[in-house]
């Protein structure tokens, strides 16, 4: 059993996986996630707590205007696209155009920090939120043990 879950423990840039690993969200402060959400689509959201199975911290600073300005201008107000998940598993086809994955969201944001946490010729949008785990360029903060 591990230790309950505190928001207290998060840092802006944070990334925040939920519910078995299947969404991603990242932490940008005073209680709020900037994510791609099911049935809504990309923009800054009230920190959800419920179902959080493991937080990630990047090993190095994040260049948050860069991202954020990247979020304003070319992620916000996109489509959710969850459909798009499962393409690298079924299909060889790329994503939507307005639409985005929550982990080609997070891909991309973070590469607009300055964080590379995949190979940078890996497209975004074949990356699946469980790839987060084991990406070099993040450590685990705390892990809900009951899903491991």
């Amino acid at each position: 059993m591990s230790e309950p879950f505190t928001p207290s423990i998060l840092q802006p840039g944070d990334a925040i996986l939920y519910f078995r690993h299947t969404h991603i969200e990242i932490y940008r402060g005073e209680q709020k996630s900037f994510a791609s959400r099911e049935g809504i689509g990309v923009d800054a959201f009230p920190l959800q707590v419920d179902g959080i199975v493991a937080v990630l911290r990047p090993k190095q600073p994040l260049d948050f205007s860069s991202a954020d300005h990247w979020f304003e201008t070319h992620a916000r107000g996109h489509r959710n696209n969850w459909l798009g998940l499962f393409h690298f598993e079924f299909v060889r086809r790329r994503g939507k155009k307005n639409k985005m994955s929550c982990s080609e969201f997070a891909t991309l944001y973070y590469r607009s920090a300055g964080l590379v946490p995949f190979t940078p010729w890996w497209p975004a949008d074949r990356v699946p939120p469980t790839f987060f785990l084991v990406s070099p360029a993040f450590e685990i903060i705390w892990t809900n043990r009951d899903w491991f």
